[in-house]
């Protein structure tokens, strides 16, 4: 009898610490693991969500491929120097200016530190995200109207631009490699009414950043915002402001 009233407490203590160190950490990994897999369903299905959005903004994207070219032409993902040179040297024959320069430094862009001449590889990537600028030397010779003429067709060009730093002298006798195309043949010499406009212009481009974020919002909203398409195009179709010269004012302000 005495045995079993000590037996009882001893049982009773084995019980206790069974359950303390055995039952109740079971419970609490089995608690865990629900919770785990409950964040990785909840996960799952949000996964399962964007990649449904990702299925349908592939589709609007194939339809608008107008759109999309429009964007890449506006800021495409490299430099693409050659439709640059391509661009400025239509503007200045449209115009009626000769080309005295037309150069590009490679040691500029990529947010403010320096690029090798490798940054204009097609396979550049960002991951910042942020455009690159970088800057063209133009120097043209012609007359006043033509070089504001390309002024103004620079304001139209497809691709993003902006005029950084314009000077605009009289042309030096022996500065022009030919007069204007709309004069005629060369000559070694400027016209005496002719300047030279030397500017920077500066381009952007964005580089690819890799593969969008599985959280990023676009896979949330599930549509392209299209509307900077109109913006850009109605930039690039809007006329130069025209400042009117009035009675007392020259057509050329370079001129005696």
């Amino acid at each position: 009898m005495k045995l079993k009233v000590l037996l009882t407490p001893v049982l009773i203590v084995v019980i206790v610490v069974f359950i303390i160190w055995v039952i109740v950490p079971s419970f609490m990994a089995i608690q865990t693991q629900l919770k785990n897999q409950s964040d990785l369903q909840s996960k799952l299905s949000d996964i399962q969500t964007k990649t449904v959005m990702a299925g349908k903004l592939a589709q609007e994207l194939s339809a608008s491929a107008a759109q999309e070219d429009s964007l890449n032409n506006y800021l495409p993902d490299s430099r693409k120097v050659e439709d640059i040179v391509s661009e400025l040297n239509s503007v200045a024959d449209n115009s009626g200016v000769s080309i005295s320069n037309l150069s590009l430094d490679q040691s500029q862009g990529n947010i403010g530190t320096a690029m090798s001449p490798a940054a204009n590889a097609q396979t550049a990537t960002s991951p910042s995200g942020k455009p690159v600028s970088f800057d063209v030397d133009y120097g043209i010779i012609g007359s006043y109207s033509n070089i504001k003429s390309v002024i103004e067709e620079l304001s139209k060009l497809a691709r993003f631009n902006s005029i950084d730093s314009l000077k605009i002298t009289e042309a030096s006798s022996g500065s022009g490699q030919s007069s204007a195309p709309s004069q005629g043949a060369a000559t070694n010499s400027a016209p005496q009414n002719y300047l030279q406009a030397d500017m920077t212009l500066v381009f952007n481009y964005l580089p690819n950043t890799g593969v969008a974020d599985i959280s990023n919002s676009i896979f949330t909203s599930g549509n392209f915002d299209m509307s900077v398409v109109d913006n850009i195009k109605n930039k690039t179709n809007a006329n130069a402001a025209e400042v009117s010269v009035g009675t007392a004012g020259t057509t050329n302000p370079f001129l005696p």
